[in-house]
This record gives structure tokens, C-alpha cells and sequence, in this order.
């Protein structure tokens, strides 16, 4: 009894597949040998590449990768396909939780993003929102880990130098196959006394941060950050711009009513330069912890 074959555009419609694909799966070893005609060399397909071929659609679909589809199309044991199949609902499960967990720091993410939005819009709006338990507020920041990058440098220098920073640590990122969700958070130590309410100046250091999602690869760059209670305030704008007065506000505030704070502070960017080139927009959150 004869075969009958299909050409290449009938595999392609009957799969609903481009022809691209089609060749790469064949190059991939996922389709048994292809016959070829004797005159035009074209391409002909059997009812057996089209059973192949719906297979590879229908394990992709539930997650199997092309070289899990070519192992168990290898392996002719049932226990094989077993393992094979285990391992897939394994990762599978794996992949879910990690999704839950990102869909869930990335909830509060937005939260946190659309409070900051709001407030900015009534800033710019110039509302009578001045009063001090407004501007000025105690908190009680969370521990988390945190990928890390540290380097020196003034306060005022390190401010300028944010995107260089931002970029070596994304580098970093990238390099050891991160998960990060939140805030870029940079945590300065030592450029300012908090008794006397004023920088110094000084080259000290600065650590840059993202906060990952969990840490299963090793990595030099991970560190925890503890948490603490301190007082907060939002500065609106560039770096370069008044940040400095921020800062002094904040410090003086926190004098007045008593509390002693750390020479170490945490600048939160909730609208950063990621988001909008619009420096006027920006809004970072600065926290300082209390003295031990």
C-alpha cells in the first residue's frame, strides 16, 4: 500500500505551523527522517511527522522544553517517560510558586508606586498638605535580603554617579541569574552627623540595593538588610536639586521632638529616572533609623 505524503505547506496548515519552525523541529532531530522526491527534491511528510509534530505542539503547551521533548522521543522505556514527566510537573510546581510570589511583591509594588503617584499629584497640585505629621513620619522598615553593590564616594558625588552605579549593578543582576522585585533602595553611611545637622562632606560608603526574590544560586552579592524604626520624609525632584535640604529638614525634626538617629540613612526610589525622565517627578523616600 502506498504512503501518502504531504508537502510542506499542507504540514504547515494541517499543524497551523510556519515553515520556519517546521525546518528547525526537523533540524532538531523531533521529526524522523523527512522524504525527499527523486526529481525535485522537495520535501514530503508522512501521517507519522504530523503525529510527531502535533505531539511537539501538545508538550510544549504544558511546558515541556524542545530538548525534554527530544530526550523522552529518545527514550523508548516507560520509565523513562515517567521521570521525564515527574521532573516537568516538579519544575511546573516550582515555576507556579515563584510566580505567586512575584505576583505578590509585585502587588505591593504597585500599591507602593500608585501611593506615590497620589501624593505627588497633590504635591504638584499645590495643596495645603504642609503640616508636620504629614512630611515628617516614624516607620518601621522590614528586614529582607538584598543584592548588593558597594562603592565610595561623597554624598553628593555618589548622587550623580546613580546611573553608573545602577548599571554595574545590573550587571550583576544579570550575571547570576537574579530575581529582583521592588524598589532601588541606596543606603548611605556616615556623610552626614545627625546631632549637628549637616554633611561633612567626607568620601564614605554606599551600597546600592534591590531586593531579590529568593536566593537559590550562590552569589557574593547578597547581603542581609536588618530592619529598624526610624523617621522618613519624601523629597520631590532631581538628586541634585534640594535633596540636601531634605535631609536637614528631616534631621532637625527629629532633633526637635527628641529622637537620636543613626548616621546611616536609606533613600527609597519609588518614581525613579527608570520610570519617568522627568526629574520634577521623581519622589524618593528617605529613611533614617533611630540611634541604637
Amino acid at each position: 500500500m502506498d504512503i501518502k505524503t504531504y508537502s510542506t505547506g499542507e504540514v504547515c496548515k494541517l499543524c497551523n505551523m510556519s515553515r520556519k519552525k517546521l525546518r528547525y523541529l526537523e533540524e532538531r532531530g523531533l521529526l524522523k527522517e523527512v522524504l525527499r522526491g527523486d526529481e525535485n527534491n522537495y520535501r514530503y511528510y508522512t501521517e507519522g511527522h504530523i503525529n510527531e509534530l502535533l505531539l511537539v505542539k501538545e508538550l510544549q503547551n504544558i511546558g515541556f522544553s524542545l530538548n525534554e521533548i527530544k530526550a523522552m522521543s529518545l527514550d523508548s522505556s516507560l520509565n523513562g517517560i515517567h521521570e521525564s514527566v515527574k521532573k516537568r510537573m516538579m519544575n511546573a510546581k516550582e515555576d507556579l510558586k515563584q510566580s505567586i510570589m512575584r505576583y505578590e511583591q509585585s502587588s505591593e509594588k504597585y500599591v507602593q508606586l500608585l501611593e506615590a503617584v497620589s501624593f505627588l499629584k497633590m504635591k504638584l497640585a499645590d495643596t495645603d498638605i504642609e503640616y508636620e505629621e504629614e512630611k515628617y513620619k516614624i516607620i518601621e522598615y522590614p528586614s529582607q535580603y538584598m543584592v548588593v553593590l558597594s562603592y565610595e564616594g561623597t554624598f553628593l558625588d555618589t548622587e550623580r554617579s546613580f546611573f553608573i552605579g545602577l548599571a554595574k549593578l545590573y550587571n550583576i543582576i544579570e550575571e547570576y541569574g537574579i530575581t529582583t522585585l521592588g524598589s532601588l533602595i541606596s543606603i548611605y553611611h556616615n556623610h552626614y552627623d545627625s546631632e549637628q545637622c549637616s554633611f561633612n562632606g567626607m568620601i564614605n560608603k554606599v551600597e546600592m540595593c534591590m531586593p531579590v526574590v529568593n536566593m537559590n544560586k550562590p552569589c557574593p552579592y547578597y547581603k542581609k538588610v536588618e530592619g529598624f524604626k526610624g523617621v522618613t520624609t519624601k523629597h520631590i525632584g532631581s538628586y541634585d536639586k534640594d535633596l540636601d535640604k531634605t535631609y536637614m529638614g528631616l534631621l532637625k525634626w527629629a532633633k526637635q521632638n527628641g529622637y537620636k538617629l543613626a548616621n546611616i540613612s536609606l533613600e527609597e526610589s519609588l518614581i525613579s529616572p527608570l520610570l519617568t525622565q522627568n526629574n520634577k517627578y521623581w519622589v524618593t523616600n528617605i529613611m533614617i533609623p533611630f540611634k541604637d
